[in-house]
């Protein structure tokens, strides 16, 4: 079964989908998550690459509608929900704007967590 449910509650979940590794797009996004991994673990963000040849990817790309070739990097909230979806590498400002406006990150953000 292909699932986040590991991850719902708990965290934000960026699935990069590319059709390998190496392609500059997929390095570009796991590049901005590394530069950023303090904001990333500030917003509870993981970063799940799902290349074209990884079995599991298969899966999250018909359950996600994500191209069977070419890149998609799609946020996913705590809730289970896709929040965001682009066909190019997300800038992590964005991304950071998105989440920062959802009301769950709001309570967060409130609570000082």
């Amino acid at each position: 079964m292909v699932s986040l449910d590991v991850y719902r509650g708990k965290n934000r979940v960026l699935l990069v989908f590319g059709p390998s590794p190496e392609d500059p797009q997929v390095q570009h996004q796991l590049t901005s998550a590394a530069d950023n991994k303090d904001d990333f673990a500030d917003r509870d963000l993981i970063v799940r690459a799902m290349p074209a040849s990884d079995p599991e990817a298969a899966g999250f790309r018909e359950r996600y509608g994500a191209p069977a070739e070419g890149f998609a990097a799609i946020l996913i909230g705590k809730d289970g929900t896709e929040k965001l979806r682009r066909s190019e590498p997300i800038l992590a400002e964005e991304l950071f704007a998105a989440i920062d406006s959802m009301p769950m990150r709001q309570d967060e953000m409130e609570r000082g967590g």
